[in-house]
């Protein structure tokens, strides 16, 4: 597989990234209006299949076969997490994955095709995604030291770890990096 297909690969990667990120901002504002999440929810894993609108992507058979991969991991992701994690109905938290997201689908029609102006997008995208679930994690640490501070000198329960989508979204996102390390051989110019 040549340097092209990869990066392909990865972008088709980062779209089934963008639908969970989607996933999860849906069930974030439905937890915030304190809805249950519905677990058909997860169908918003169709989105992964957008690359295949590509014709760089049709051409190969293992990128056809990429794609459907990744869509059939998002639903799995997807719906692990609405099964499993604790969504904390944050709208901030929403409004930043749905950002994400568009900045990830944006970049995917012309990253796929190797220029320099989807790259851009998917770069920032993937980014944010990294930053944003570091610093949800980092938050989250922060209140387990809070807790055992508080608890000098007194007898406390171990504090409760939930598992909340920001971690698998960080540890999800760390392959999405691939593009980036590559980016010289992107094409200068726009599509026309």
């Amino acid at each position: 597989m040549n340097t092209a297909e990869k990066v392909r690969v990865s972008i088709a990667y980062a779209v089934s990234l963008a639908s969970i990120s989607l996933f999860v901002s849906a069930a974030n504002v439905l937890a915030w209006l304190g809805m249950e999440i519905p677990r058909f929810l997860a169908a918003l894993a169709i989105i992964s299949l957008v690359p295949l609108l590509s014709d760089d992507i049709r051409k190969s058979s293992k990128l056809i076969a990429a794609t459907a991969f990744f869509t059939i991991f998002a639903l799995g992701v997807s719906l692990f997490l609405a099964d499993h994690a604790r969504i904390p109905g944050d709208p901030m938290d929403s409004f930043i994955l749905l950002l994400v997201a568009s900045l990830l689908l944006t970049g995917m029609k012309n990253a796929v095709k190797m220029l320099y102006s989807g790259l851009s997008f998917y770069i920032v995208g993937t980014f944010l995604l990294l930053a944003f679930s570091g610093i949800k994690i980092i938050i989250l640490l922060a209140d387990a030291l809070d807790y055992y501070v508080n608890c000098i000198g007194e007898v406390c329960d171990p504090y409760g770890f939930a598992l909340i989508p920001s971690i698998v979204l960080f540890i999800l996102a760390i392959p999405a990096v691939y593009p980036y390390r590559h980016r010289n051989e992107f094409r200068r110019g726009v599509e026309r």
